[in-house]
């Protein structure tokens, strides 16, 4: 992808906390902490101010003192600072973030000129632009502030090279020779698949900054130097990781992807001379899937971590049944119920403005922004309330709609959809195909590499129509970057932030980092979820992600259908894994699951001697759900017994299971399971669910193998007694005798 370049000195006021403040001195700096307003703690504006104020002094040559500030001499100055701030050459941002920090800074001088005098001076925006345009920016300088960005071989961004300390110790060639050798690496590689290289170059940095801040160029040049830098950097890069709670296989994994890129960058560059040993490679030691997304929660248990909901290492049988088939369904309902909630309403909002939105509104700033918009409905609105009234796709909004596709297509990912392009280079519309009879959205799935990471995803009506309301959200920015020659229009998905912001692709889902938007997701998710009893709103937020839902939604799939092959293919992964659940569930469940017919067949020995008799229900005299549970368990199930028995004699395969039914048992069955269905799922207890599922199962298996007639009478008998009126108690309530002895 090729972007169309910013003509601005800073791409993000984010970058600019990379380099040191050499500007301003000590005391000015906190009478500036003292005198910006904090209005949204999500958005603390001080230090950007001040990092931005630093970097402007620092391109035209000047400095600020709290001495100084007290002197006529320094009013210019900050005045060019201002006309800076609102200039389109200085800082790539919005004209409302640009117009958000200079109305800030001007409250920040009136608050300073309390305690100093000599800036309470009125303030001439048409001077300021003046002022900013005649500055004389000296060009290393520029150079230095523009920062050292990675490039992948699409013209992606690879990754931000930390170098100004380099800059500034070494030179601005040592600098300039690193950032030239690191692109010439990356742009051979797609940014997804080397993402770990830059970040590791970026700690070797920061390594040398703390133990080795006088460093000199000439040591650079020694062997026996350079081999103790590149082994002492690994000893403390391992240690901090690990002591930071980092997995260590995980940061063995990204030390050795990021080698080639650190021996190109640092030695065949020449800025290092070749140690007398090759970077340490470390050995990994692959885990197994039981070993993998193993994290300690707040109560100190260990869990699963790959999950919307928390798996236990350690669970009973009776916890297995109740986690799988009622939280794990519950959760994934609420994650359903909110999303389709907030995307109709989104949709809704977009389609009550009536094109009342311009695309190319996104030039103006807030003062006018509010003064267009702001009409007797949104009258003291603000910008981020405009913007969400207009329908427009702001940050984390398009989320719902990632969570309803994955849903539908579980072989969706995140990445997938976040860097699916509309549009090809040549502005050809390719991600949607549509024929007479279907439509595909058309992608990559870039961890599968070559012509496998091609992904075309045959969509139902269902997901076709949120595609198709993903691509009428976004249009207003996708219009405004095709006007400024922005080749990100061909993103599918875009935002514009918190409101007004320069349109941009989407690359990540909310996460609990995010303070703000975290907290409201997790009141609307509180105020759908009000009447739902035991489940935490704020956990299953903070566990909700793109990654997690998939996992959970192909883990149904396994719950549903008993096969961890079907699994897998709903997951889109090329080749059928057989250790694939354990990368989802501890060992406890999953012997749960590979051992219970096993577990079954032993209990069955016990009622052995009651197996023909009219009486065995009534026998068992239960009065609670789970005395039923028991004694289905007992009775249903047995071992092979005479050898003469007529289905063992024509059942020859390993796998079948022997099961000891006749009408009575099987009406009790059929009418839990009618039962279960008439209700609510959230009202039926789990051991009900259960046996709901076990009881489709066995009809089927009776249906489908004819050999026996006997079987198939049974069966039809008891389909005459079924009464889930007498059951729909007994599904979710203690006292059931009563209700199995009628139907028997």
């Amino acid at each position: 992808m090729t972007t169309k370049k910013k003509l601005t000195i800073v791409s993000s006021s984010g970058e600019l906390r990379y380099f040191p403040r050499k500007h301003i001195d000590a005391q000015s700096i906190s009478l500036l902490y003292r005198c910006i307003t904090v209005g949204n703690p999500k958005s603390d504006p001080r230090n950007p101010l001040i990092n931005l104020l630093d970097c402007y002094l620092g391109l035209t040559g000047q400095s600020i003192s709290y001495p100084s500030l007290s002197k006529k001499s320094t009013i210019p100055v900050l005045h060019g600072f201002i006309g800076a701030l609102i200039s389109s050459t200085f800082i790539n941002a919005s004209e409302v973030t640009k117009d958000t920090y200079r109305r800030t800074f001007l409250a920040a001088l009136k608050s300073m000129a309390l305690e100093i005098p000599n800036l309470a001076f009125e303030i001439n925006l048409e001077l300021s632009s003046q002022l900013w345009q005649q500055m004389k920016v000296d060009l290393l300088q520029r150079e230095y502030y523009q920062g050292w960005h990675a490039q992948d071989k699409n013209g992606g961004q690879a990754g931000f090279l930390k170098l100004a300390w380099i800059w500034n110790t070494m030179g601005p060639d040592k600098a300039k020779t690193l950032h030239a050798a690191a692109c010439r690496f990356s742009e051979r590689y797609e940014a997804k698949s080397k993402g770990n290289f830059v970040p590791v170059f970026n700690d070797l940095v920061h390594y040398l900054e703390r133990f080795h801040p006088g460093l000199k160029q000439a040591e650079l040049d020694s062997p026996n130097i350079t081999t103790k830098l590149i082994e002492g950097f690994c000893r403390d890069f391992f240690e901090s990781k690990v002591d930071s709670g980092n997995c260590l296989e995980t940061t063995i994994k990204r030390w050795n992807d990021a080698l080639p890129f650190l021996e190109s960058t640092l030695l065949d560059s020449g800025v290092f001379a070749r140690p007398y040993r090759k970077f340490p490679y470390i050995e990994p030691s692959r885990k197994v899937g039981a070993e993998t997304k193993i994290a300690t929660n707040e109560d100190g248990i260990l869990v699963k971590d790959k999950l919307i909901v928390e798996v236990p290492l350690s669970l009973t049988d009776d916890e297995v049944i109740k986690l799988l088939f009622q939280k794990i369904s519950n959760a994934v309902d609420s994650v359903l119920r909110w999303a389709d909630n907030q995307a109709k309403n989104i949709v809704n909002r977009f389609m009550a403005n009536g094109n009342q939105f311009d695309f190319m509104d996104f030039d103006l700033d807030s003062v006018q922004i509010k003064s267009k918009y702001r009409k007797t409905q949104l009258k003291l609105a603000t910008i981020s309330e405009i913007s969400c009234r207009l329908g427009l796709p702001t940050s984390y909004s398009l989320d719902p709609f990632v969570y309803l596709l994955i849903k539908e297509h579980p072989l969706i990912t995140e990445s997938f959809l976040f860097n699916l392009r509309l549009y090809d280079k040549h502005g050809k519309f390719v991600g949607l195909e549509k024929t007479d009879k279907c439509t595909y959205l058309v992608g990559y799935k870039r961890r599968k590499g070559g012509k496998k990471a091609l992904q075309r995803v045959l969509l139902n009506e269902k997901s076709a129509t949120l595609v198709e309301q993903v691509i009428q959200l976004t249009q207003p920015l996708r219009n405004y970057l095709k006007a400024k020659g922005d080749d990100n229009y061909r993103y599918m998905f875009l935002s514009c932030r918190e409101g007004f912001s320069y349109p941009a692709p989407v690359s990540n889902a909310l996460s609990p980092h995010q303070t703000a938007a975290f907290n409201a997701r997790v009141n609307q998710f509180e105020d759908m979820m009000s009447d739902s009893g035991d489940q935490d709103a704020f956990q299953l937020v903070k566990n909700l992600s793109p990654t997690r839902f998939r996992a959970t939604v192909g883990l149904q799939v396994y719950l549903e259908t008993g096969s961890a092959k079907a699994m897998s293919e709903a997951l889109g992964h090329a080749k059928y894994k057989p250790e694939l659940l354990s990368h989802y569930l501890p060992e406890p469940i999953l012997a749960f699951f590979q051992s219970r017919w096993i577990r079954i067949f032993q209990k069955g020995i016990i009622c052995e001697s009651m197996k023909d008799s009219p009486m065995l229900l009534r026998a068992s005299n239960f009065d609670s759900m789970e005395e039923l549970d028991k004694f289905l368990t007992r009775h249903v199930f047995s071992l092979p017994g005479d050898p003469d028995n007529t289905v063992q004699r024509k059942s020859r395969t390993a796998k079948e299971v022997y099961i000891s039914v006749d009408e009575n048992i099987l009406a009790a069955l059929l009418s839990i399971k009618s039962a279960v269905q008439l209700l609510d799922p959230k009202l039926v207890c789990e051991k009900a669910h259960y046996w709901s599922k076990f009881s489709s199962l066995l009809e089927m298996e009776i249906e489908k193998n004819t050999y026996d007639p006997e079987l198939s009478h049974a069966l039809n008998i008891a389909r005459g007694k079924v009464n889930p009126n007498l059951m729909k108690n007994m599904v979710h309530q203690a006292n059931i005798s009563q209700a199995i002895a009628e139907v028997i």
